[in-house]
């Protein structure tokens, strides 16, 4: 457990250090150069040439450096053959993911980080000459500490757990007893983000006050499904995608600049499709009731969509913050046409249901969504995270074969 301490908090300096630097990139060209050329960054003509710019950018450094970080799954697939994760790459995941999302990707910091503090984390066990198992140990602690800093919940310490197991199989052979130090290196993360961090939460929800009624499991169930729905249709169309991209994939700066197309396309219509979307869901919470349905409904498919090219075209992050945008908006939209319906289980039952099918593994979903939401939800986040797992599971059969290869799965 003291070990465990020691390594989410250095997960979650390192999550701080890598922010820190993401926003402060952010800053440069999002918010000073736009002061300083006297245009609204939201404006149009300024989003188009910097994101395909960053586009040019990113598809360089991908030519120059390798496709660095690998996705999250290929990383825990190169774990299981390797033992380890690669830490002899770790300047040039940062510096290309530090672009990616640095020029507005519509995806999260997290695959990076998990890829990045994997990597330290392996190479710490290397030189202290730990033994196979305890390799593993070692950087499941140290991820956890960063994704417990990032979330802003211990629950994320279940998210490192192997995503071709299952929730049953983790019980027979105790592997689910590693979630305990894990946990204990997510709250040394998150205090060390609290501590360090530019806010006390990176994702931070903003819920208003909620009081559980039964009648709320009711409308909570066709939210998740359709969330849920949505989630199945981001996989598939990621995967076709890949299978279009494919014939062209060796082309860095071409792949690049498509989905920097898309991007722009998509950031000048609204801006909220720039970014992960972990601050487009505090302004949709924030929002809630000046939106239309018909608005969030398009929200919520210009992210699905923009997140599944942005994947698809090299552009380095991660599936969770924009799918649980995706879940949020259409929560949200659902809940504006259905009687009794309030905006606390709308978020609760949509962004649980989409990362339910990310994961496949209700145990886990339910662990990881628990605590970003008051006890009273508690109820409609099992439920979510319930039938989100049997959709991912039961409805994905063509995704089989490229999860088994280390493909789409978790994060």
């Amino acid at each position: 457990m003291v070990v465990a301490i020691a390594l989410g908090a250095l997960g979650g300096v390192a999550t701080v250090v890598f922010l820190r630097l993401l926003d402060a990139v952010k800053d440069l060209l999002w918010t000073r150069l736009p002061q300083a050329l006297g245009v609204e960054s939201t404006a149009w003509f300024f989003i188009v040439p910097v994101v395909l710019v960053g586009a040019v950018i990113l598809g360089l450094a991908r030519h120059q450096f390798g496709e660095y970080p690998v996705t999250i799954e290929q990383a825990i697939a190169d774990h299981k053959r390797d033992g380890e994760f690669d830490y002899h790459h770790l300047w040039q995941a940062g510096l290309i993911s530090v672009i990616s999302l640095g020029f507005g990707a519509a995806l999260g910091p997290e695959a990076a980080l998990t890829t990045i503090i994997g990597g330290i984390c392996s190479w710490v066990a290397r030189v202290i000459d730990a033994n196979t198992t305890e390799k593993a140990d070692l950087s499941f602690i140290g991820i956890s500490g960063a994704l417990g800093g990032l979330f802003g919940t211990a629950g994320a310490a279940v998210l490192v757990l192997d995503p071709q197991s299952t929730d049953g199989e983790d019980a027979r052979s105790g592997r689910l007893w590693r979630v305990i130090p894990g946990i204990a290196a997510a709250v040394a993360g998150l205090y060390i983000y609290k501590l360090l961090g530019s806010s006390d939460h990176y994702f931070d929800l903003g819920l208003p006050a909620y009081a559980f009624a039964a009648s709320d499991l009711l409308w909570a169930v066709p939210v998740a499904v359709v969330s849920a729905v949505a989630a199945l249709a981001f996989l598939y169309l990621e995967q076709g995608l890949d299978r279009l991209f494919a014939p062209i994939a060796h082309r860095a700066v071409v792949v690049s600049l498509i989905g920097g197309l898309g991007l722009a396309a998509l950031g000048s219509w609204n801006s909220l499709m720039l970014f992960s979307g972990h601050e487009g869901v505090d302004t949709l919470v924030t929002d809630y009731g000046t939106d239309s349905t018909r608005m969030l409904l398009m929200l919520a498919v210009g992210k699905l969509a923009i997140a599944a090219l942005m994947l698809s075209s090299m552009w380095k992050g991660g599936r969770f913050f924009p799918l649980m945008f995706v879940g949020a908006a259409i929560g949200l939209a659902l809940s504006q046409v259905m009687p009794g319906a309030n905006e606390v289980t709308a978020l609760a039952a949509g962004m649980t249901a989409v990362v339910g099918v990310l994961i496949r593994r209700p145990l886990v979903a339910v662990a990881f969504m628990i605590l970003f939401f008051p006890p009273p939800a508690w109820p409609v986040v099992i439920v979510a995270g319930i039938l989100g797992a049997v959709v991912g599971t039961h409805l994905t059969p063509g995704l089989e074969a490229k999860a088994a290869s280390g493909g789409a799965t978790a994060a």
